[in-house]
């Protein structure tokens, strides 16, 4: 690999970069087939004529470009993210999103790059905005909750019934207590910020809160459980766990 590079293998800074239809592109799996073999076509020609040391390949469904260049650093990134998503669009006609690992010494560190790109799409994937690309470093924080929410719902009776009266209270009565929880934990216990986020008067907010701590017996001043809570909300996510005893569909956290 680093003879066709034209590269020292042990030195030169490497990074990998992967790239993906949005999530709306991809109708049919045939779709995401042309697709993807139109980005690497895109990739191929734009690299092979202004960017030397890269390789471009599909792998596992994904289109993975390696880079290895002397001059290549950190902060160069972004710019080399941006650069290459605009050819992949240009080359298959549909919004894209493009992740890069971190840049490591060496060509032999390239699976690692790749592994860091591949935690940095899943994230970016899953986020409803506007913002098509993202690095490692940049997104650290969103893929350790990731990782940390996938290994709760791995092992639910660490979590089963934190919130359950909440949510039992906002069934039977329409309380809106665990959206009030998740924006009030999100604001770090803000309650100007949060009151206004929800479009509640500040007061109003304090009774919400007062309640909350009240029906679930909670105390929002331990930070361990407002972190625990956050991560449990996290978690509960569109695929609730299902609570000891419930009904078939009745999910319950």
């Amino acid at each position: 690999m680093a003879d066709h590079l034209k590269v020292d293998e042990a030195t030169v800074p490497t990074i990998v970069l992967t790239f993906s239809a949005s999530a709306e592109a991809e109708n049919t799996t045939a779709e995401a087939v042309a697709m993807r073999s139109r980005a690497v076509r895109a990739l191929a020609l734009h690299t092979e004529l202004h960017l030397p040391g890269c390789l471009v390949g599909s792998i596992d469904q994904q289109v993975y470009l390696l880079h290895a260049d002397p001059a290549l650093t950190a902060q160069s990134v972004d710019n080399l993210l941006d650069r290459l998503v605009q050819q992949v669009e240009r080359g298959t006609g549909v919004t894209a999103l493009a992740t890069a690992g971190r840049v490591h010494r060496g060509v032999g560190a390239a699976e690692q790059s790749r592994g860091e790109a591949d935690d940095a799409m899943r994230v970016l994937r899953g986020r409803a905005t506007d913002v098509r690309t993202g690095t490692f470093d940049r997104l650290r924080a969103a893929i350790v909750v990731s990782e940390v929410v996938e290994a709760l719902r791995g092992r639910p009776t660490l979590v089963q019934g934190v919130i359950a009266p909440l949510i039992d209270q906002d069934r039977q009565r329409g309380t809106d207590y665990v959206h009030t929880l998740s924006v009030y934990l999100d604001a770090f216990g803000d309650v100007r910020k949060a009151a206004a986020t929800l479009h509640v008067h500040p007061n109003s907010l304090r009774y919400r809160i007062r309640r909350i701590e009240e029906v679930a017996g909670l105390d929002l001043t331990d930070p361990e459980l407002r972190l625990a809570l956050q991560l449990v909300i996290a978690a509960r996510g569109p695929r609730p766990f299902p609570e000891p005893g419930d009904d078939a569909g009745t999910p319950r956290i």
